[in-house]
């Protein structure tokens, strides 16, 4: 569409052709508005979108500076065939925009999705392929003309397992394959990786369930910034390569391995992911055999700040109140809750006025933190203090964050938080976080498991991080 013609409310269940460029379901250029519009297969039928160029997407291939998609839906799971992008010459793929230089919100892709090239080393996103330092996914302009998070939540439930698509991807995120502007109230709960490990990712491929890699371009004065995003039962399973050693730099350590991350695979120097969660309410997996796997980032070379287990946020809040306190039984208070959850009994009983005021609004805000994350909060109401200690028995109802034989490095936040990264105001929580045969069983003295970062050689911050 051009000259500020909107298409609103469109449907496609065809095959789309381009014999010379771009190919989209609904457009293959976007220069206005794409209003609440749907490619899905025809029935038991599958359809093809089928580029010339190396850019695709189901939706829209580019969506430039100033254009806007919104409300739009991919691979409706109510059909039995699927939405295949298809090209020989394709790199960079979105299931909804295969470039976005403009605006996405509010817009969902489902399972029934696919994607076919003869490329190797491609990008690929459930949403986005590319989102350029102009790109803001699930962005809307305020009455100011600022860009502000948008109210709704832009989810992805893709499906990446077959091996075949696996060994052709560098990038991949559940979200965006590579983000150079802005990402916001974003969710992914659906599965990428093969149940057989049998295609393997090499040196340098970076997977998350947000975002494969987070970058800000060297002369960009902003972007490269997740925020408010969450993983909610998500499974995320990879066979990928780690050929880093003690004694090389981080930069060196980063380019020898492969990357897995809760949010994001690669957290580039400049980039910022902030105030993003795994879901408490519902169990995620990640894993990895060989690299650097984290349950926000496999590897962090720039800013991760408030992130981690959602339920132990509020905690973070409360250690940056009481964590200098002079008060021993301010201290004592804090131990006392790690761990626990915090019920209604317990609060009843408190018969200090402050203590109790302090505690309750812990609670508040961790039952808070679930009202805003997801439809079914758990009950608050418990007969006594829930101890949340994890054993390999019960690790199958909680997430699980693994490296699965092999070498490599994991942790609840980060496999490495390298020189130039900076970790602040973190959690880890009741996550299953471990190294099965890590090394193989004789060990291996590069690999390393923690419940925050398995190596820091950070000289920045590194404060107010918590391994429940």
């Amino acid at each position: 569409p051009e000259n500020n013609i909107k298409l609103k409310e469109c449907v496609n269940r065809g095959n789309v052709t381009s014999s010379g460029s771009f190919a989209g379901g609904i457009t293959a250029v976007n220069n206005s508005e794409i209003i609440q519009c749907e490619v899905s297969a025809n029935g038991s039928k599958s359809i093809s979108i089928t580029s010339a160029k190396t850019v695709g997407g189901a939706v829209v291939a580019d969506n430039p500076n100033g254009s806007v998609v919104a409300g739009c839906t991919v691979g409706n799971n109510d059909q039995d065939g699927k939405v295949y992008i298809e090209g020989n010459k394709l790199t960079t793929i979105g299931y909804i925009i295969g470039t976005n230089s403009g605006v996405i919100r509010n817009c969902k892709a489902k399972s029934k999705v696919d994607f076919k090239t003869n490329k190797n080393d491609i990008t690929l996103g459930g949403i986005v392929g590319k989102n350029t330092e102009e790109g803001y996914i699930n962005y809307k302009k305020n009455d100011s003309g600022n860009y502000v998070s948008h109210y709704k939540t832009l989810e992805s439930s893709i499906d990446v397992t077959s091996s075949d698509k696996l060994k052709k991807v560098k990038y991949l995120g559940g979200i965006v394959g590579e983000n150079y502007g802005h990402v916001a109230n974003v969710k992914f709960d659906g599965n990428i990786g093969s149940s057989t490990y049998d295609a393997t990712a090499g040196a340098g491929t970076a997977v998350g369930g947000i975002a494969g890699i987070n970058a800000k371009e060297s002369k960009a004065t902003e972007g490269g910034l997740i925020e408010d995003a969450f993983i909610s039962g998500a499974y995320i399973r990879i066979k990928g390569f780690f050929g880093a050693n003690k004694s090389q730099s981080s930069k060196e350590k980063i380019a020898a391995s492969a990357y897995v991350g809760g949010i994001v695979g690669l957290n580039k120097e400049g980039a910022s992911v902030n105030n993003t969660y795994i879901d408490s309410d519902k169990i995620s997996t990640i894993q990895l055999t060989n690299g650097m796997l984290g349950g926000i980032a496999g590897a962090n070379e720039g800013i991760i700040k408030y992130s981690g287990y959602a339920e132990e946020m509020p905690m973070v809040d409360y250690a940056k109140e009481t964590i200098n306190s002079s008060n021993k039984d301010d201290l004592r208070e804090f131990r006392n809750l790690f761990g626990k959850k915090i019920t209604d009994i317990y609060i009843d009983s408190i018969t200090d006025t402050e203590k109790k005021q302090k505690i309750q609004k812990v609670k508040n805000d961790i039952d808070n933190k679930f009202e805003t994350r997801t439809n079914n909060c758990p009950d608050s109401d418990s007969p006594s203090n829930l101890d949340s200690t994890i054993t390999p028995s019960n690790a199958s109802k909680v997430t699980t964050i693994k490296m699965d034989g092999g070498k490599g490095y994991v942790a609840g936040i980060t496999g490495l938080n390298a020189k130039t990264g900076s970790l602040n105001e973190c959690a880890s929580g009741k996550w299953m976080i471990f190294g099965d045969k890590l090394g193989g069983n004789a060990g291996d003295e590069n690999s390393f498991v923690s419940g925050i970062t398995a190596i820091n050689e950070s000289d920045k911050e590194f404060s107010y991080n918590i391994n429940n």
